[in-house]
């Protein structure tokens, strides 16, 4: 059986969530299932080794930018995958988010009215 794991990243803090979907995928790997585990907005940061691929989906970086600034909207795939590397500064600080006004950010991966996301 092959299995996509989707998991949603911490922004470079620790969080349970991650750790749980690692060990989760990780086991099923030991056990001889194909899973790839697929982190989304941001990587995922664990306290064991890692079996999540490299690449970030969906990059939090690059929601924020389509969803802000229009410009952002339609940028090249190169541009996109850029902004999508885990080594990108939003990734590192988490720590000065300010969710307030944020709602969108929310709402556009559901589809949510005037969603700008794609």
């Amino acid at each position: 059986m092959r299995i996509a794991y989707i998991a949603a990243g911490a922004g470079g803090m620790y969080c349970g969530s991650c750790i749980h979907d690692n060990t989760l995928a990780a086991a099923l790997l030991k056990q001889g299932a194909e899973v790839t585990l697929i982190p989304t907005y941001t990587p995922l940061r664990t306290d064991e080794d890692g079996v999540s691929v490299e690449e970030v989906f969906y990059g939090g970086v690059n929601v924020f930018l389509q969803e802000k600034l229009w410009p952002f909207r339609h940028t090249p795939r190169l541009v996109d995958w850029l902004f999508d590397r885990p080594g990108q500064a939003g990734y590192r600080s988490p720590h000065h988010l300010h969710v307030r006004g944020h709602g969108g950010l929310s709402e556009g991966p559901v589809g949510g009215a005037g969603s700008v996301q794609h």
